[in-house]
């Protein structure tokens, strides 16, 4: 229906063939919220063995103290460069740039360490 209607307002025309299977779809997953829940439900599903595990194991304390480390050195440095000589942009920009390929390779290290399946994101159009 807000399809309908937005195609109506740029002046195209949709194909009643298109708008046929639009109840019937909207029969079996509900709403669009309605569906991203399901679909929230069915990957979280999926994931608990995987916590449960980690749990168990004290991964999940590792992965804890690995994250706050990171967050420490990617603040550190910066917050230093400010405080001891503020007007230095240049030296604050290089610290930025060290520090953004510091995060994503550490952050590459903490998600191949901690064993992480990567999931898709659950997006609605």
């Amino acid at each position: 229906m807000n399809q309908a209607r937005l195609w109506k307002h740029s002046g195209a025309t949709i194909p009643t063939n298109w708008l046929q299977p639009a109840p019937l779809v909207r029969l079996h997953l509900g709403s669009q919220r309605q569906w991203r829940i399901k679909a929230q439900a069915v990957r979280d599903k999926q994931l608990a063995g995987i916590w449960a595990r980690r749990r168990s194991a004290g991964r999940s304390r590792e992965v804890l103290a690995l994250r706050l480390g990171l967050m420490a050195a990617l603040i550190g440095p910066p917050a230093y460069i400010v405080a001891t000589s503020p007007d230095d942009i240049l030296r604050l920009l290089l610290v930025g740039i060290s520090c953004f390929a510091f995060a994503v390779v550490a952050g590459h290290f903490l998600t191949c360490r901690a064993q992480v399946p990567v999931m898709p994101n659950i997006r609605g159009p």
